[in-house]
């Protein structure tokens, strides 16, 4: 199992190195421009502007205004920015690169940590190695997006805690900065439910749990009004909380949904189907006590998350991501007691299907490049920039574009768009040009304008 496994996180570690030298693919193409784009910001200010609160976010989407924004805590942008030291192009596969190895060095050391856990007596080993394959945390680990940095660190903390109790510091500070990346990863924290005596094992760790959940609501509650409060943006994150039974109700009156999502994305695809079956096979006879308490934990996890983000999650599965350890937890379980190798067989070709059919999909335009693709405005934008060298690039100036919160354009070119009064403009071809600019250039679907004021 394990050699199966490394051989196919080796194949997933060189997809995802890969996907850092090539443009964006789905999910969620936006959300990992908006991110790069703060990243890209910071650089330009530190460089060029003398910003009060600098080291507060900003759009690279602002324009002509000062554009701090509110977000979740941006770790990820301040560990990523002096990338942008560099050229464009260089800087954002260099940027994405930091994050992968991050993230690669925090799920390794993760592993290390739980393969001497055991849960319900299920070695966590083979557990903490399927997080970068599957499920949920499987599909964002190379994206340039915080969420699997926040599982991870949570998770780290919790397996620090786990094989040394005396601890303190490193799980509080894991802890705090993977909350402060997303809250959502609270129910990271769940396999303490699973333990004998959970509610010894909580109180024995309340004392970084406690301090870790008041940073990331101090953070929330106080931190992002005070944010919002310098911010001359229209808002683009949503960082409230939401009301829990109207995030509920809104949630379970799409059923369909509701199956999918938990069925498709949540869990390793169909594993509960393959529970049923199971079931079924040994006609119904007995259930293990331990997996009826990893399901259970599972439901739990989910309904933490509806309650706090409802049907909005059905468009950002990525909320879910704290909770991908029971779902291994769950497969090791099934795999373990399964004894015919047509079972074993079953539950490992989803993994390989999912990790093949994305791995494949990431890299399509490596092979044939798609007009519309990320890839091919990244080319475009590059190009127009060689052929204006004369155009103030790389020296911190607002340029015109379509007034947008979303910062495709500005991660393409490296500037800051959505100015109203530049001379300098870019958009795409779908875009309405103002009538006080021209056109001069134009590489596949993005054009370079020229305005009058």
């Amino acid at each position: 199992m394990k050699r199966f496994l490394f051989g196919m996180i080796a194949f997933k570690i060189t997809v995802s190195i890969l996907y850092s030298f090539i443009g964006f693919s789905h999910p969620h193409i936006i959300r990992q421009n908006v991110t790069l784009a703060v990243s890209q910001r910071f650089m330009i200010d530190w460089k060029f502007h003398d910003k009060d609160f600098a080291f507060l976010p900003r759009s690279l989407a602002g324009g002509d205004k000062d554009a701090i924004l509110e977000m979740e805590f941006p770790l990820l942008n301040y560990l990523t920015a002096p990338a942008f030291l560099l050229e464009t192009s260089t800087a954002r596969t260099l940027a994405r690169l930091i994050y992968l190895f991050l993230a690669i060095g925090l799920w390794f050391l993760n592993y290390r940590t739980w393969k001497e856990i055991k849960i319900l007596g299920i070695s966590c080993e083979i557990p903490s190695l399927l997080l970068i394959l599957t499920p949920i945390s499987g599909l964002y680990f190379h994206r340039f997006m915080p969420d699997f940095l926040s599982l991870i660190l949570c998770t780290l903390a919790l397996g620090i805690s786990l094989r040394f109790p005396q601890k303190i510091f490193w799980p509080f500070l894991l802890a705090t900065l993977g909350l402060l990346e997303k809250p959502t990863a609270i129910v990271a924290f769940g396999p303490l439910f699973l333990l004998s005596n959970p509610l010894q094992q909580i109180r024995t760790r309340l004392s970084w749990i406690i301090p870790s959940m008041t940073m990331m609501l101090t953070y929330y509650f106080f931190g992002i009004k005070w944010i919002r409060s310098l911010s001359d943006l229209d808002r683009y994150y949503l960082t409230d909380f939401r009301d829990p039974i109207k995030a509920f109700i809104d949630f379970f009156s799409q059923p369909l949904k509701v199956f999918r999502l938990f069925l498709e994305q949540i869990n390793i695809p169909y594993l509960p189907i393959f529970a049923l079956s199971l079931w079924a096979k040994n006609r119904f006879k007995k259930i293990e006590l331990n997996s009826i308490s990893l399901w259970l934990l599972l439901g739990v996890q989910f309904l933490v998350i509806v309650f706090m983000d409802g049907e909005h999650s059905f468009i950002h599965s990525y909320y879910y991501i704290g909770l991908s350890m029971t779902p291994v937890l769950l497969w090791t379980y099934y795999y373990e007691m399964s004894s015919h190798k047509i079972w074993k067989a079953l539950l490992c070709a989803p993994i390989i299907v999912i990790n093949l059919e994305h791995g494949l999909y990431e890299l399509q335009d490596l092979i044939n490049l798609r007009p519309s693709s990320t890839q091919a405005s990244w080319q475009s934008c590059d190009k127009l920039k060689a052929r204006h060298p004369e155009w103030p690039w790389s020296q911190g100036k607002s340029f015109r574009s379509e007034i947008t919160a979303i910062s495709e354009l500005s991660v393409c070119f490296g500037e800051i768009q959505s100015s109203m009064s530049s001379p300098y403009g870019f958009y795409r071809n779908n875009e309405t040009i103002p009538k006080n600019c021209h056109q001069i250039d134009q590489d596949g679907q993005i054009i370079l304008v020229e305005c009058q004021n």
